[in-house]
């Protein structure tokens, strides 16, 4: 036995002799690679990375082949030779074909809040997505540079688990009911395959579409993972994506969710087109056509034509029948149009705006119950800066989402039909459930005011703060009228839609440091108020909010 495991331990050591790096291996657009990475396309003047995330190293690096060299400043020199060293990927294990990263990641964490009553995930200014996992066992791979896989085994993960009625809390609390109650059902895990100008990635994994700062008007991170098929193209001129994501059935009310593991049941598709074209190195123009469908079949051979358009799937009418569930109403469609300008070096804009459930001309006859078009807008503006050996991002972003965005006013007889909102989710074991919007993070019937910005650098700490203002009317997932919203039409309607709209302020900071390889701290101190919660008079509540965070992996800080 001593004898296998020494020749064992031979050939590996042998076979890593043979290095070859990758860049194929992905970044969420909230690591410090991609934030360096866009800071410097920015203070350079040219465009930032591609903001379909997941991205790969690759684009990151052809965002950074736009830059040229000879205008840039020493420190901003500097910057770039270490981004390029670090997206440049190398396992431990690794060889010609086949490279591998196997960790082990011990990360204890604890919640404190002062205020008891909160009873939605969207009072908590550290939703379950970021919580760290007590024990992760995580997986990377590399395939011959034009592969990269990922699997991360949440052992023991407080992901599913509420605390939201607690003023105290770890993430080790799940272990007092046993570990049949805590073993994640779910892996973090995907594959990609690509090369310098295209990927293809199927992942249960993190996902976003665009450069908003508190969310996107199409696809935002807001969801513990998401379960997503897409095939990106990009170059210098212009990128394509095809974008597929599968959600659960949704039901009682848009609070929970079912079929977590049916692969023919009932389920919400949510594909997505989008095109951008890059000018002058400056300027992205973008086109995305996206539509909800609710359909009872694992696969649709249509989703994978990549110019079939998504609004010839009728969404004319309000009403479905109660016995033909989904005659002429198939979909729920929307566009959305963005633009980003990078004015001049330091300094660029971005703007997003959809149009949900657009009816063109001669779809809609007079005296039919047609839902009106519901729009929502999105601009931010940012500048960046390098300093030393650091990354300075500062943001300015505002929203208005009108009343009935993301909501379908649907009918199915006398009882309202969500099949078809933007508002979807995943069955968790252990009866919990992740709902939210496919979008923006503060849904329909709003308007936000936020400014924050991010400091740090690539190997050892990230600094970032943020204050945002929200008022909201009516409208939207736990608000009160949402199924008024099936009701009668109100196309004057504008936000906010209550004469006692809620008013929300959020302040937040967080910090992330890493003393050593292997080792890294993290704490998060956050206060929301909030004023006529719900739109209810007189309902108030400010609360405390705290996470303290370690992580620790012995791989990395033994091993490498």
């Amino acid at each position: 036995m001593i004898k296998k495991a020494t020749m064992l331990i031979l050939i590996l050591t042998v076979l890593a002799e043979t290095v070859f790096a990758s860049t194929q291996k992905t970044f969420q657009t909230d690591s410090p690679e991609w934030k360096a990475a866009a800071a410097l396309c920015m203070s350079a003047g040219v465009l930032p990375p591609s903001s379909v995330s997941p991205t790969t190293g690759e684009e990151i690096l052809s965002a950074l082949n736009r830059i040229d060299e000879a205008r840039l400043t020493e420190d901003e020199k500097s910057m770039l030779e270490k981004l390029r060293k670090k997206i440049d990927w190398t396992p431990m294990l690794d060889t010609e074909y086949f490279g591998a990263d196997a960790n082990v990641i011990i990360a204890p964490e604890f919640y404190v809040h002062t205020f008891n009553g909160i009873d939605r995930s969207m009072d908590y200014l550290f939703p379950k997505k970021d919580r760290l996992n007590l024990l992760d066992f995580s997986f990377k791979m590399n395939f011959a540079d034009v592969g990269y896989g990922f699997v991360d085994y949440l052992a023991l993960s407080p992901k599913h688990l509420s605390q939201y009625d607690k003023t105290w809390g770890t993430n080790a609390d799940a272990l007092k009911d046993g570990l049949e109650m805590v073993h994640e059902g779910v892996f973090d895990a995907g594959m990609l395959f690509g090369n310098e100008w295209m990927n293809f990635s199927i992942a249960s994994a993190g996902q976003s579409l665009g450069y908003g700062k508190n969310g996107n008007l199409g696809i935002s991170d807001n969801f513990t993972r998401q379960q997503y098929l897409r095939l990106h193209t990009f170059s210098r001129f212009f990128d394509y994506t095809l974008n597929i994501t599968r959600y659960n059935n949704l039901n009682a009310g848009q609070t929970e969710a079912e079929g977590f593991q049916n692969f023919n049941g009932k389920q919400q598709i949510f594909p997505v087109h989008r095109f951008e074209a890059k000018l002058f190195d400056k300027l992205q123009l973008v086109f995305q056509e996206q539509t909800m469908l609710y359909v009872d079949n694992a696969f649709d051979i249509r989703l994978l034509n990549p110019f079939i358009v998504f609004h010839g799937f009728n969404n004319y009418r309000d009403e479905i029948s109660i016995t033909e569930a989904n005659v002429n109403d198939q979909a729920n469609n929307s566009v959305i149009f963005e633009v980003g300008y990078t004015v001049i070096p330091h300094l660029r804009i971005n703007g997003q705006f959809i149009i949900d459930q657009i009816t063109l001309p001669g779809e809609s006859k007079r005296g039919m119950d047609t839902r009106p078009n519901a729009f929502g807008a999105l601009l931010n503006v940012e500048s960046s800066w390098i300093l030393e050996k650091y990354f300075l991002n500062a943001w300015f972003e505002t929203s208005y989402m009108s009343p009935y965005v993301y909501l379908n006013k649907k009918l199915q007889g006398t009882e309202p039909n969500y099949d078809y909102d933007y508002i979807v989710g995943y069955d968790l074991w252990g009866g919990n459930d992740d709902v939210n919007y496919t979008g923006y993070k503060y849904g329909p019937d709003s308007i936000v005011l936020s400014i924050g910005a991010d400091f740090g650098d690539l190997d050892r700490f990230l600094l970032s703060g943020s204050l945002t203002y929200v008022m909201h009317g009516n409208y939207g997932l736990g608000y009160k009228f949402i199924e008024s919203a099936t009701g009668e039409d109100h196309v004057n309607d504008a936000t906010p839609t209550s004469s006692t709209p809620e008013h929300r302020l959020e302040a937040l900071l967080e910090a992330s440091y890493k003393p050593m390889d292997g080792l890294e701290i993290s704490s998060a101190i956050g206060i929301v108020g909030v004023w006529n919660k719900r739109c209810e008079k007189g309902n108030d509540f400010t609360d405390l909010q705290l996470r303290i965070g370690v992580r620790f992996d012995p791989v990395e800080m033994f091993c490498r």
